[in-house]
């Protein structure tokens, strides 16, 4: 079958027209869904504080089920981000998915940090903040081991934990974890080298990383996407 250049041209204009319909469409709802954003009630599944330390809040969910696993799940969330991303709404919640299969579950809601809290460092929130919740949760369960479940940077921190504790460990789990940093892997790695800039500039001149700088950067590796597409 011959190629003809005049269809195929006219073909591929007719698909740049009906995107765009389609993206002006869309546009067009993005006032209405952003006033519903609004309203949406998120992170309701019910939960009881059983530990604090500093900022720091250890959540105790509710059971689901009659019976429940005698190993509990403890969620290490990551630090940058709001842990009800987890627990969204009832048909979109991995913590209720978890319930209702019987799983007896904790998760660590870091809260805000403060400038008190801007020189703290790995060896803090890996052997002291997960450490004191590994106890906590092991000891109200009366486990010896319990099993771990990291999100993001919170699997970074919990692949990092269950290396130096294995015994407190029964099984790990890790989402979207970031674990080889052996080389570069993509723009926001390029632009977080020590090439570009030196992060002991940015701890001295904000003291924690403004939530501004962190989202620009990771929304400015897929713009279109994160600024647009997922809005509409």
């Amino acid at each position: 079958m011959s190629f003809n250049p005049l269809a195929a041209a006219l073909d591929a204009q007719t698909a740049t027209i009906d995107a765009m319909a389609d993206a002006t469409r869309k546009a067009s709802m993005a006032p209405e869904r952003a006033a519903e954003m609004e309203t949406i009630e998120v992170g309701m599944t019910p939960a009881d504080v059983v530990y604090e330390e500093n900022k720091l809040e250890l959540l105790h969910y509710e059971s689901m089920t009659d019976e429940q696993n005698e190993v509990p799940i403890l969620i290490v969330y990551a630090l940058i981000n709001k842990p009800y991303i987890l627990d969204l709404q009832p048909d979109r919640s991995v913590v209720r998915r978890l319930l209702e299969a019987g799983h007896d579950v904790y998760l660590i809601d870091w809260n805000e940090p403060s400038r008190l809290d801007q020189h703290l460092g790995l060896h803090d929130y890996v052997n002291r903040y997960i450490d004191n919740c590994v106890g906590a949760v092991a000891e109200r369960s009366d486990q010896e081991s319990i099993n771990l479940l990291g999100y993001c940077m919170g699997g970074t921190m919990s692949a990092m934990y269950a290396a130096l504790n294995p015994e407190k460990i029964n099984a790990l789990g890790l989402m979207a974890a970031g674990l080889c940093f052996d080389r570069t892997g993509g723009v926001l790695e390029q632009w977080g080298s020590d090439e570009h800039y030196d992060p002991q500039d940015v701890v001295d001149t904000f003291g924690n990383v403004p939530a501004e700088y962190l989202d620009t950067g990771f929304a400015l590796m897929d713009p279109v996407d994160n600024y647009v597409s997922k809005y509409i």
